[in-house]
């Protein structure tokens, strides 16, 4: 039996049954009333479907009322392999189920939050204390290789004492990593061998620096120590801007405010240009006393 020709109320163009707009214009289409009884709607994409319909002819969802020995047709995507139904969204078989895929949103959302977590956790962290040393806390665990590197270096002082390069590079290791008296007592006993020079002097100055800023009780007289090492490297080599600057650093953490500028400027005076040169001048600025 031929079937009732449909056509569009605003251009006339033939429409395939069940459309919901003119594929040709756009425009809405309404059916008679006497078509649209006992068509089933699809409650996904609003499709009209033939009465005997179990599944919609346009978007392949279960239509209301279908029995569920008609299972509803996957349908092929051209860039991915279709998804279990259990596992979809919009495109399910009911069309309510909410997929397991987290939305765009969301992950831009979980992104933002971690990043101002960072942040934060940045803000919070203390700052350092901006001194010349280049030493690690103390109290930090050392991995198994510097604690191999510092065997082998402790070893090769026990073969031979009197080696004041080996006793260098192991008080020099031991400073790196925070070990400070360990590091003293292997300057002292270089520099027993090389007292001239300014640059182990100063390094040892710098340990006892750290042990009073980590020791409170012991704080003054390991400052006494740094100052006495420090001004000895001064007094040896007057041009040795590291001795100059770093007395100037222990003058600060121990509350001399002149005597530490008066140290930072002869440093600024010996090489204004140099990195430590800079540095001495910020903190003359930051440090100056008000007259």
């Amino acid at each position: 039996m031929a079937r009732a020709r449909i056509v569009c109320g605003e251009c006339g163009a033939d429409l395939p049954s069940g459309a919901v707009t003119c594929p040709a214009c756009g425009a809405a289409v309404e059916l008679p009333e006497r078509m649209q009884e006992n068509r089933r709607i699809c409650t996904v994409c609003g499709f009209r479907n033939p009465p005997a319909a179990s599944v919609c002819e346009s978007c392949g969802a279960r239509l209301p009322g279908a029995s569920p020995a008609s299972p509803a047709p996957q349908r092929e995507r051209a860039s991915k392999p279709v998804r279990p139904v259990a596992a979809r969204g919009k495109g399910s078989a009911s069309g309510k189920e909410k997929g397991s895929r987290f939305e765009p949103w969301q992950m831009i959302a979980g992104v933002a939050v971690l990043a101002l977590i960072a942040v934060i956790i940045y803000l919070l962290l203390p700052a350092g204390r901006g001194t010349a040393s280049r030493a690690l806390p103390a109290s930090q665990p050392q991995p198994a290789a510097s604690m191999a590197e510092i065997d082998a270096l402790q070893q090769a002082v026990d073969a031979n004492p009197r080696d004041a390069g080996a006793l260098l590079r192991l008080a020099n290791t031991l400073h790196d990593h925070g070990m400070f008296a360990r590091a003293i007592d292997n300057y002292n006993e270089y520099l027993d061998l090389e007292p001239g020079d300014p640059n182990a002097r100063v390094d040892l100055g710098i340990c006892y620096d750290q042990l009073a800023l980590q020791d409170s009780v012991n704080a003054q007289r390991y400052f006494a120590f740094a100052v006495r090492e420090m001004e000895t490297a001064a007094k040896n080599a007057p041009t040795h801007q590291a001795a100059a600057f770093n007395l100037g650093i222990v003058n600060l953490h121990m509350g001399n405010l002149e005597e530490s500028n008066k140290w930072f400027k002869r440093a600024v005076n010996l090489d204004p240009n140099s990195e430590m040169g800079k540095r001495a001048q910020q903190l003359i600025q930051q440090h100056t006393i008000p007259r």
